[in-house]
């Protein structure tokens, strides 16, 4: 289609200007088309080339949900999607959006029905774990709580706020208890909610106390209390202080004593990376240590201010280990990448992280391949993470 252009200083007739823009629009949708249909060729190349390979060994013997597939799933779902790809470089050059359309709903529906039970069952799997760690939390928080209200600390608190805190954790108890169904998507966003609100509870009584401590102080005409933190649910590593963060010792050093703590083997790699005085990188990537291993790692990088890159990628790390490392590397100095790809962590674990780049803005690169987050979390930390990378510049 050709649009003839003219040239004139005189007003175009609206017979004219109606007719330009009907082409102009029938050329829109052409090219809204043509998108589109190469959207949805994208689409089905995608599956086949991401599907096949965990198929076949070592995938299918290593992947939780290829690896329950019977051979007659395997070889149905090998055969429909050799014919698609045939599919795609024959007739489907040459199909119109509707066809691809088809072809993509049929290839979907065949894997829904043969791998989407078993993916479903592994959700189901983490979605427990994620409830039963979040339960936890929120006990050991409720109990963190009950005994900062009987401690000296919250002396300041109002007789009013004191029992308005009580009946609090009260009711909080009461709906904290094992779920009839916990393998759900929905439980798990209950839990997070709730541990959501105790979180910030607990920071509104902090803020009750220290509003508290200033009224007296400023009523006694003495200088304002400076805010005190609550009580951790969990205890601070009791590291030797010096001017390495390692109470004077090398970072192989420091790490040798952790892993002796913890019970464990030191890693002869690990050992290596951690020879020069002051290591900028950690990479784990090819070296398989374990959740166990990875935090003694974990540990050791806190006390190491020179560390900017950490690699954990493929270590079986849960969400609980994952508390452990926000827990050490928030207030890390220097670190800004961190690599978690193909770690089996989910739902709890993106809370936990979105809090975590936000605390620490100078983390600017986050890695979550092969995880079981949702596609909405990777898009939030995605999007503070561009944010810490713009504050950094």
């Amino acid at each position: 289609c050709v649009l003839t252009c003219l040239s004139t200083t005189g007003q175009i007739p609206d017979a004219d200007l109606e007719t330009w823009r009907a082409i102009e629009e029938s050329l829109k949708q052409v090219d809204a088309e043509v998108t589109a249909k190469a959207e949805m060729c994208n689409s089905i190349e995608s599956m086949v080339f991401d599907v096949r390979p965990n198929l076949d060994p070592p995938a299918s013997k290593e992947d939780p949900v290829y690896k329950q597939l019977t051979d007659q799933e395997r070889d149905t779902m090998r055969q429909a999607l050799q014919n698609a790809e045939d599919w795609m470089y024959s007739d489907g050059e040459d199909a119109t959006l509707q066809v691809l359309q088809d072809k993509w709903s049929e290839l979907r529906s065949l894997y829904a029905q043969i791998v989407g039970p078993y993916e479903y069952r592994i959700k189901q799997q983490q979605w427990a774990k994620d409830v039963q760690l979040l339960q936890q939390r929120i006990q050991d928080r409720l109990e963190a709580l009950n005994a900062w209200l009987g401690s000296e600390d919250s002396a300041a608190l109002s007789d009013t706020d004191r029992q308005e805190a009580v009946d609090y954790l009260k009711q909080v108890q009461e709906k904290n208890v094992d779920a009839v169904d916990n393998t759900t998507l929905e439980m798990v966003q209950e839990r997070t909610a709730l541990w959501e609100d105790v979180d910030k509870y607990s920071d509104s009584l902090h803020y009750k106390k220290v509003v508290a401590q200033n009224a007296a102080a400023a009523a006694a005409e003495q200088a304002p209390a400076e805010p005190l933190a609550l009580p951790s649910t969990d205890p601070m590593p009791e590291d030797a202080a010096g001017p390495s963060g390692a109470g004077g010792m090398s970072p192989s050093g420091f790490y040798e004593h952790i892993c002796t703590q913890k019970g464990i083997k030191c890693n002869s790699g690990v050992m290596k990376m951690l020879q020069v005085p002051t290591p900028e990188t950690v990479d784990l990537q090819h070296n398989f240590v374990g959740p166990k291993g990875a935090l003694a790692v974990v540990e050791t990088v806190k006390v190491i201010p020179s560390v900017t890159s950490l690699n954990l990628r493929g270590n079986n790390l849960d969400n609980e280990d994952i508390q452990s490392i926000v827990e050490h590397l928030t207030d890390h100095p220097n670190l800004t990448s961190i690599d978690l790809s193909d770690n089996p962590i989910s739902v709890v674990a993106g809370q936990m992280l979105m809090k975590f780049v936000n605390a620490n803005t100078r983390i600017v690169d986050l890695v979550l391949d092969g995880t079981l987050l949702m596609k909405t979390q990777k898009e939030s930390i995605a999007k503070s993470l561009a944010k810490n990378s713009k504050q950094s510049a």
